[in-house]
């Protein structure tokens, strides 16, 4: 018995060695051990529990190169795809991480001829899902020294990932690695997946454990739902200054109005303004607004843009629909004024310049006098429509930055992008007030709650965050989700926030609670834009696929199920010509104004 716990070491050491890729040291060590390993080793006796003994025999099974990966994925996905279909779903969750990590680990033992032989053979497999950019992102990386620089790759390497598979299932996986020796794929899956077993199948295969499938930081998720979220609206009183009040001290905001700073806010200071201020919503706007329902719908209005669809990159309209502001890739931007005559001109008549890059965000504010840029150089410019020039330029991104916007009531406003971070500015301070940070890839997307209180970002790491603007902590974490996330909106009562993905899903989830309400297949592309109607009856959703669909949120409220049909919430769909949608936009009188680029 000793002798064979003593192989059983060195056995361990060898296997530790290889899979570290210190192969000068693991060859050193088996010339210096080959006589001490008794030759029958690998036998164990016959009256040895079989489990037991293909357990040993699995695990002391060491290949002398360990050239066949690529074959060995081969074996382990032509397995998958022919088993019975309630098995093929459960564990085709595997299929594609599985590459990806076999991959790097390839990368990282300087295997490079294999590695790259593994992707070329099998990513096209892959290539009609939503991983797509992943792929075409793994590619670039070719050497050992490049792993740190790609974000696919890190965020592989430093997390697990997280599946859902029954037990009979994962029997099954076990049990074919064994008897055809995968010992690597099987090292890949315990050493990179957090396997979570359910007894029944029924439960795997649902939508709901399919979409929670990815990276995960759990342990962080329960902290965070402990702490207490304030959602409900702001009064009138919070930004509303009476005529009768007295004058507070406070300083004043861009706009010229006054910021309170010695009442007590729930969040940071908010901008107070007189009634009827154009930051406020009138009388008109309340009197004339529709109240919409299911026999009455919104009326929608849709802005083309022709020839311009290889140049837009986004566009924005004013919430009384009266200014219309894009940007382009060739760093230039462009506005165009209808509140004369109801005709929309573009103002200038040539475009506004100011980056050095490819314009990705624009953001007007409440009022319509100003608006936001982001950019490809990393800089955010404050613009004047009156004075059709830039007026601040906000310099803190280091990369691309690729969503700005202004807060419901000016004055501040929030930005993210490629640095994983996102930041809380205020207009007459170049510098940023918050840092945000947590994602573990581009943020691609940010939101405001309607309260000012707290903000929503949306990554490619395919979670979102609720941040507290007091103190810039992250609060709760939504996710994971079924792909990157690309559009967010928050309900106007603040309880709600709704998730546009890349795959064309649509989730609902209760920031309270901090738990998904539903989901639901929304476009056949991704989902550029999100928006909520003033009485919180409808909400619009735009997309690549050409189309604008309008959904019941009533619906959604007043169900008990946990995952409704499409038919279930969808109200009516409106098919653009040929035009992909880039943003939806509710007016305060309940108008659906819709803007895009003509494919």
């Amino acid at each position: 018995m000793p002798n064979d716990l003593d192989s059983f070491l060195f056995r361990f050491v060898l296997e530790y060695l290889q899979r570290k890729g210190y192969k000068g040291a693991a060859d050193a060590l088996r010339n210096a051990l080959a006589s001490e390993v008794p030759e029958d080793f690998h036998n164990p006796p016959l009256d040895m529990d079989d489990q037991v003994r293909n357990f040993l025999e699995f695990f002391l099974f060491v290949r002398e190169e360990e050239k066949g990966l690529v074959e060995d994925y081969g074996k382990i996905y032509r397995w998958i795809d022919g088993c019975l279909e309630v098995v093929r779903v459960e564990l085709g969750q595997l299929t594609y991480p599985l590459l990806v990590y076999l991959y790097l680990d390839l990368i990282r033992r300087e295997r490079y001829e294999e590695s790259q032989k593994l992707l070329e053979e099998w990513a096209p497999k892959f290539f009609e899902q939503s991983v797509r950019d992943e792929l075409f992102s793994l590619k670039g990386v070719r050497r050992r020294e490049q792993l740190n620089d790609n974000p696919v790759s890190q965020l592989y390497l430093k997390h697990r990932r997280e599946i859902f598979v029954s037990q009979y299932a994962f029997e099954l996986l076990c049990d074919f690695l064994v008897e055809h020796r995968l010992t690597s794929v099987f090292r890949c899956i315990m050493e990179h997946f957090h396997v979570k077993m359910e007894k029944d199948s029924q439960v795997i295969g649902s939508e709901d454990s399919k979409s929670s499938i990815g990276f995960f930081p759990y342990q962080e998720f329960e902290v965070l739902q402990k702490n207490e979220i304030h959602w409900r609206p702001l009064k009138e009183s919070d930004y509303i200054v009476q005529e009768q009040d007295s004058q507070p001290e406070s300083h004043t905001t861009l706009e010229g109005n006054t910021v309170d700073s010695n009442e007590v806010h729930p969040s940071i200071p908010i901008p107070k303004y007189p009634v009827g201020s154009a930051m406020l919503e009138s009388e008109d706007d309340k009197l004339r607004r529709v109240s919409l329902g299911i026999e009455t719908l919104p009326s929608s209005l849709m802005y083309t843009f022709s020839n311009s669809y290889d140049d837009m990159n986004c566009v924005d309209i004013s919430v009384d629909g009266s200014t219309i502001v894009a940007g382009f890739d060739d760093s230039f931007i462009r506005f165009w004024d209808g509140k004369e005559c109801g005709q929309y001109r573009l103002v200038g008549g040539k475009p506004l310049i100011g980056h050095c890059g490819s314009i990705y965000s624009v953001s007007l504010s409440p009022c319509g006098r100003f608006f936001l840029s982001s950019s490809e150089d990393g800089t955010i410019r404050l613009w004047s429509t009156k004075l059709e020039r830039d007026l601040v330029v906000y310099k803190g991104h280091l990369f691309p930055v690729w969503s700005v916007e202004f807060s419901p009531l000016s004055h501040y406003f929030v930005s993210c992008g490629h640095d994983r971070l996102g930041r809380l500015w205020t207009t007459d301070r170049i510098f940023p007030l918050r840092l945000f940070g947590g994602h573990y890839s581009d943020v691609e997307t940010i939101r405001w709650h309607p309260n000012c209180c707290y903000i929503a970002s949306g990554s490619s790491d395919r979670t979102c965050r609720l941040w507290d603007l007091r103190d810039g902590n992250s609060v709760r974490l939504f996710g994971p989700h079924s792909a990157s996330v690309c559009s967010l909106v928050f309900s106007n009562d603040g309880k709600k926030l709704v998730v546009g993905l890349e795959n064309g899903q649509i989730e609902f989830w209760d920031i309270v609670q901090g738990r998904r309400i539903s989901r639901l297949e929304g476009h056949n592309g991704p989902i550029w834009c999100l928006d909520v109607s003033k009485d919180d009856i409808f909400f619009a959703s735009g997309s690549s696929d050409c189309f604008v669909h309008l959904w019941n949120v009533q619906s959604l409220n007043n169900s008990l199920q946990s995952t409704l049909s499409r038919d279930q919430l969808l109200v009516k769909s409106f098919q653009t010509k040929d035009s992909a949608v880039y943003c939806t936009r509710f007016s305060r009188k309940n108008l659906l104004l819709v803007a895009g680029a003509n494919l």
